[in-house]
């Protein structure tokens, strides 16, 4: 799976790591075990056990663990209902503008087509809480990467002034 140039690297610590074996795992310490089961750091575990407690510490370290979702938000300037409605296994979330949807979006037609945009349903609160009308004009202050700028884009049909600006230029 890695480039030609490092197969070489690869295999020699491929090779060391057999011949060493597995490392035994600590008995004495469920702490120490915890922290390399989920790779935190053995102070950020105790951390979160003193501030909540021991159980929520475990609850929050194995739950760091799981993939975290690809949230998909529809562009509602190039895509339909009737087209939404054409894809069965497509739905819309309670908010109107968040997609449930299954595999890559990335690797979706819609994507390519500029129908659907990856955006944090958190990202997209920001803008429904906003609420732009068509013809208000709208500071971002806070507008990198750009995707709550789009969608107030949408949500005000493309009519209006919106001025997006960021801390930080590139």
């Amino acid at each position: 799976l890695c480039p030609k140039a490092q197969k070489g690297l690869v295999n020699a610590v491929l090779h060391r790591v057999i011949a060493r074996g597995r490392r035994p795992q600590p008995e004495s310490d469920a702490m120490e075990d915890l922290a390399l089961r989920t790779s935190h750091p053995q102070w950020l575990l105790k951390m979160w056990a003193a501030q909540y407690s021991p159980e929520t510490m475990r609850r929050i370290a194995l739950a760091d663990l799981q993939p975290g979702s690809v949230a998909v938000r529809i562009n509602p300037l190039k895509l339909s209902a009737e087209q939404l409605a054409q894809r069965p296994e497509v739905t819309l979330d309670e908010n109107g503008w968040t997609l449930k949807m299954t595999g890559n979006p990335l690797h979706d037609p819609w994507f390519e087509q500029g129908r659907i945009v990856v955006q944090d349903p958190s990202s997209q609160q920001a803008a429904l809480w906003l609420d732009p009308k068509p013809g208000e004009r709208v500071l971002d202050v806070c507008s990198a990467p750009g995707t709550k700028t789009t969608q107030m884009a949408a949500m005000m049909n493309n009519r209006g002034t919106i001025l997006a600006c960021d801390l930080y230029e590139h």
